[in-house]
């Protein structure tokens, strides 16, 4: 998420070495009231949306998917609406709230069983932040949901060697990820010997 960020201190600097009078002084001062009345604006924005996540929160929790979905997405849309931030701690606090409730969102996203979307929503912090343990977690769910196996296993791997102390969760996963595609393998075998009348398939022959 990105701000635009004022400087009043700048703009009265600039207003006082033109040669600027008490008009232009005059007008520095509504600046600087404006650009205070937009940060008040854009923190009682951000109190609200930090309410809208932990309502999702508490939905989610409660199994109610949807309403947890949607109180994720209004949520979002909020967020990228806010204009008037004032400082680089204030951008930080909006993207690490943007990011928190995208995570929040693709849980919801997988719990519902659309992991497409929860890859996509993955992707959008990734983008960003391409060793983002989380997100590379939640995608590496949703890859292997969807029998994407290779990368699935390349973002597991991803989170260990970012978090040694995941290493065992991410072996975990690994083994089911193992078994998932010898599961596969062996139902494809199972298909192929069904289309041969039960038989095995014959041996190729080399030349």
């Amino acid at each position: 998420l990105c701000a635009e960020l004022e400087d009043p201190e700048r703009d009265r600097e600039m207003g006082k070495s033109d040669g600027a009078g008490d008009g232009a002084g005059a007008e520095g001062s509504e600046e600087r009231e404006g650009a205070q009345g937009g940060a008040a604006a854009a923190e009682a924005l951000l109190a609200e949306a930090d309410a809208g996540r932990l309502e999702g929160n508490a939905s989610l929790r409660a199994g109610r998917l949807e309403l947890a979905r949607e109180k994720y997405e209004k949520t979002l849309r909020d967020l990228r609406g806010i204009r008037g931030l004032q400082s680089d701690e204030e951008v930080s606090a909006v993207n690490a709230i943007v990011t928190a409730v995208t995570l929040n969102l693709t849980a919801a996203f997988q719990r519902l069983g659309l992991h497409a979307r929860a890859i996509a929503k993955a992707d959008e912090i990734l983008e960003a932040e391409p060793a983002h343990g989380k997100a590379l977690w939640r995608r590496g769910v949703s890859l292997a949901a969807t029998h994407e196996y290779a990368r699935a296993r390349a973002d597991f791997s991803a989170v260990a060697e970012g978090d040694e102390t995941l290493r065992r969760d991410v072996e975990r996963e690994l083994r089911k990820i193992h078994l998932a595609e010898r599961a596969e393998l062996r139902r494809e075998k199972d298909v192929s010997a069904s289309a041969l009348g039960g038989k095995k398939p014959p041996k190729e022959r080399l030349e």
